[in-house]
């Protein structure tokens, strides 16, 4: 409670901090729960950064309660490979038990083990590509925060930027109402996401002559793969 650790019912506090504890217990548990009980069954929200420091802290898995209210509260802490204690919000009607369970399903069926993901910049939102992702680029994504695809060409799991060093730090991911498509926002390292030499592979544009680049060439792409 406000930033100390409570005992006895959360009625005493004490002078330590969680951020202290955590390392000192990890080796002794292997999991552990924080509840902000300022917070607790008010549905108002809570402080994800706080959340975020408290997950970096300790390579034991974290379970967050008090003050989530959405599923996209949910989701955020799911990015941050935090677990939710949801209650309030349950009772309440604001998220129901079916959307609860089913919320983070990444359906892969339906592309025969691929999914579609949008790759979008976190910054201005410009769409910078699209490739697929099967389960095990999926979790190396979510392991090393670094996008990881799935190449039907090759065959394989690929890390984008292994080989021209331009490699996409994901900030945010999204799934869609069906649970088969992907939104990654990330931040493009380098000169751009497209093995063709510009910032988005999205560069031509549609007119009445036909398909037209509309963007300059950020670097030659023949000094850049080995394979163009």
């Amino acid at each position: 409670k406000d930033g100390r650790i409570v005992v006895k019912g959360w009625k005493e506090a004490t002078s330590r901090t969680p951020e202290e504890l955590l390392p000192e217990l990890e080796d002794y548990c292997g999991e552990f729960m924080a509840t902000f009980v300022e917070v607790e069954g008010r549905m108002a929200g809570f402080d994800f950064g706080r959340v975020e420091r408290l997950a970096r802290l300790t390579r034991n898995r974290l379970v967050y309660a008090g003050g989530v209210s959405s599923l996209a509260e949910v989701a955020r802490l799911d990015w941050l490979g935090v677990d939710a204690v949801v209650g309030m919000a349950l009772y309440e009607g604001r998220i129901s038990v079916e959307d609860a369970l089913a919320f983070n399903r990444l359906d892969f069926g339906k592309g025969r083990g691929l999914i579609p993901a949008v790759v979008q910049d976190a910054g201005n939102g410009e769409v910078l590509m699209m490739a697929y992702m099967n389960q095990q680029a999926w979790q190396k994504t979510l392991k090393t925060k670094k996008a990881h695809y799935y190449s039907r060409s090759r065959r394989g799991l690929w890390l984008k930027g292994e080989e021209s060093g331009h490699y996409q730090e994901v900030k945010n991911a999204f799934i869609d109402c069906d649970n088969d498509t992907l939104l990654l926002q990330v931040k493009q390292l380098g000169g751009g996401a497209c093995h063709m030499g510009y910032r988005s592979c999205f560069f031509r544009k549609r007119g009445k002559g036909g398909w037209k680049i509309a963007a300059k060439r950020l670097f030659d792409p023949r000094k850049v793969y080995k394979k163009s």
